[in-house]
């Protein structure tokens, strides 16, 4: 969660330290903010990744890496107060397809010992918006 929206932002990350520099690119397909109420200053923060199903899985498990690496870095936490959720809409042209590859990616997540699976959420497109919705309650 947020409390400073900053609509339309695509983040972009360069952390360096003492003992080593981390250079990294990110770019999400879209960053959305969701209020929780009409009046309320928190929000709901998402990076959202859509995968049509031409990406390999180890090519989208190395971007969650990424996302990983700049959660670490505390660049987001600093500028915003918290770091956002990570939505992959995940699809195929064959519809079993798309629900084989959203399994797959799950389960190369959880066994990546360096990612936070509780950082990511892997949905169909048609289940996007109610994801965002809740908030990404698991």
């Amino acid at each position: 969660m947020t409390d400073r929206p900053t609509p339309g932002r695509n983040p972009i990350a360069r952390a360096s330290g003492e003992s080593r520099a981390i250079h990294l690119t990110l770019k999400a397909d879209l960053y959305v903010e969701i209020a929780t109420a009409p009046d309320s200053e928190f929000v709901n923060a998402w990076f959202i990744e859509v995968d049509l199903g031409t990406e390999t899985i180890s090519t989208l498990l190395k971007k969650c890496r990424d996302y990983e690496a700049y959660r670490r870095s505390g660049i987001e936490q600093a500028d915003e107060g918290g770091f956002p959720l990570v939505a992959w809409s995940v699809t195929h042209s064959d519809p079993s397809k798309g629900q084989q590859r959203r399994l797959a990616l799950q389960a190369a997540i959880e066994r990546d010992r360096t990612l936070t699976p509780e950082l990511f959420r892997i949905v169909a497109p048609d289940q996007l918006v109610s994801l965002l919705r809740v908030g990404g309650a698991s």
